[in-house]
This record gives structure tokens, sequence and C-alpha cells, in this order.
């Protein structure tokens, strides 16, 4: 039976960073994930979970979706988050000035000290948005060049395809939009040239179930899903029990053990800052 892999990449690394959230609040190590492993993982997976029903399986091509980084996106994100700094730093010297004023002043005791703390809270709240924008600048900087090297090796790998959509900036954040749609489709349309006989998907979006019963009901495939799910906290999960229930079959990976999750992952060393 031939399978292809469908890689919702930023579903599938909010799955992967539960589990190191899951592993940090136990006390054990957090881990660094390798893709191509966590794929061969998950396809062994389905190897064992399908034994009884067939012994021939074969990947046949594995599709990665995920948000784009592009030049223009990252100028108009770092225009967005100049224009916010700088913002904020006009206000940080409003308080500054009124702080100043208010130490020359008149009033009385109690109530200056009441003036004064609320605006130190105030430019605390400036000073505290000031940093999250130049934090986010040096991530999405960071991030980027860390896609080119992801996509770099992704360029060598053997029956895969990576598919891509520009990722957008809209009031300092970068949203990722149209990987869902571009997965639904690459789903059905290949659900119906007979590409695969099962689907394996990595993803929790809801926005699949019309998809998923598509080609279960009336193309007759195989669905197998895979993502996180905490049946004590429903918050804590990246799927909801109304998509994973369309399936033939739902892999948990918040059910995986110590030794499945260091077979996919190294251990991840925090560099010293010095």
């Amino acid at each position: 039976m031939r399978v292809i892999l469908f890689n919702d990449k930023e579903n599938s690394d909010c799955s992967l960073r539960l589990i190191n959230n899951n592993r940090t609040s136990t006390g054990k190590t957090r881990r660094y994930w390798k893709i191509q492993r966590f794929h061969n993982f998950i396809y062994n997976k389905l190897s064992d979970i399908l034994k009884d029903r067939t012994k021939s399986l074969e990947l046949v091509r594995t599709y990665v979706y995920t948000g784009k980084y592009t030049p223009e996106m990252m100028n108009s994100f770092k225009r967005q988050c100049g224009k916010e700094i700088r913002d904020m730093n006009e206000l940080i010297k409003q308080e500054d000035s009124l702080l100043e004023e208010i130490n020359k002043s008149e009033i009385d005791g109690t109530l200056k000290g009441k003036i004064e703390d609320h605006v130190k809270i105030s430019k605390g709240i400036f000073t505290d948005v000031k940093k999250q924008k130049i934090k986010a600048i040096s991530t999405h900087n960071r991030k980027c060049g860390g896609q080119k090297d992801g996509f770099k090796f992704f360029s060598y790998q053997k029956f895969f395809r990576l598919r891509t959509t520009p990722l957008q900036a809209r009031n300092c954040y970068i949203n990722q939009k149209g990987v869902d749609v571009k997965l639904a489709t690459d789903l059905i349309q290949l659900g119906y040239t007979n590409a695969y006989d099962i689907a394996l998907i990595l993803t929790g979006d809801t926005d699949l179930i019309e998809s998923v019963k598509l080609i279960r009901e009336k193309l007759g495939k195989i669905v197998i899903i895979c993502s996180y799910f905490d049946e004590h906290d429903k918050t804590n999960s990246t799927i909801s029990e109304v998509l994973f229930k369309e399936a033939d079959t739902f892999i948990n990976l918040k059910l995986l053990n110590d030794e499945e999750i260091k077979s996919f992952s190294d251990e991840f060393i925090e560099k010293k800052v010095l």
C-alpha cells in the first residue's frame, strides 16, 4: 500500500514544543528535533499499526507545508516594529518628563507617591513592549536564517516536496496564511489521481475535517492523523477530538515514551552567554 506523508510543519512543530514543555515540567532535558528522523519514526509507527493488515507499505513521497520568510515581508515587519519601538521611546520620554515635573511639584506626599507609582508602572509597560519588539526582530531574523538552512537540507531529500506560502506581517506579528488550503488541495487532488492508498497527516488543523471525510468516504483512502492531544487539558493540545475522530487511526505524540522521543531527537544544549 502506498503512503504519502503530509506534514503541516507549524502544527507538528507546536506538538514537539509541547513534548519539550512536558519534559521540562517533569525534570527531563529538552530535545532538539531532527525532522527526517521524525518522519521516519512516524512512518515506522504506521508500519507497526498496520502490520496485521498489510506487509507491503511504500512511502512514495513526503510533503512539508510551511510559511516562507521573504525579504519583502521581513522589511515590512521590521518597519512595523521600528515604528512601535519609536512610539514606545516617545511615551517613555513623556513619562520621564512627567516624573521630573512631579518631583519638582509641591503635591501632597501621599498623593505624590501614588502618582509616581502610576507613572513608573506605565513606563514599565512601555519599556516591556519595546523590549518585546526588539526581541521579535532578533527572533525572526534567527528563524529566517534557520529556515534558509532548512530549505537547503530539504532540497537534497529524495521523494520530497516542500510546499510554501509567503508569511505575512501585520501589526508587528508574523502569520502563516494559506498553508491549510494548500494541504487540503493536495490531499484531495492526489487522492483523486490515486497517488496514494494511505494519507499519513501530521496536523491538527480542524479546517481539514471535510477533506479528510471526502478522501475516506468518497475515495476509500485510509487516513492516519498524528498530533498531540491531552485528554485532561484540551487547551494543551494541537488537535481537537472532532478531527482525530474522523481518522482511521490517531497517533498521539503525547503518549510517546522517552526511548521513542530520543530516537528522533538529540539532547538540546543551551548556549552559555558570556
